[in-house]
């Protein structure tokens, strides 16, 4: 049996993107085999960091690669694919 999605720790927002920032994300969360989502949520912790606007409860886990390695670095723009 599928177990209900816990409403209270994620929210949905829609959001529209430019379409080349959709496809260069798109091939990038392609490539690595790390979802969107992922990406877009790391892109706005670290926003909220620069701007000193820390959500109240940090995640306990950062996101991961599907091999386990955790998503850190340089950020999206200049993070190096986990596979090469």
């Amino acid at each position: 049996m599928p177990q209900k999605k816990d409403r209270s720790k994620r929210v949905f927002t829609g959001v529209y993107f430019d379409r080349a920032q959709h496809d260069a994300l798109r091939a990038l969360s392609d490539r690595t085999r790390v979802p969107l989502a992922a990406y877009l949520r790391e892109a706005v912790d670290m926003l909220l960091d620069k701007y000193g606007a820390r959500a109240s409860r940090a995640r306990t886990r950062p996101p991961r690669t599907q091999a386990g390695q955790p998503l850190t670095g340089r950020g999206l723009r200049g993070r190096q694919d986990p596979g090469s």
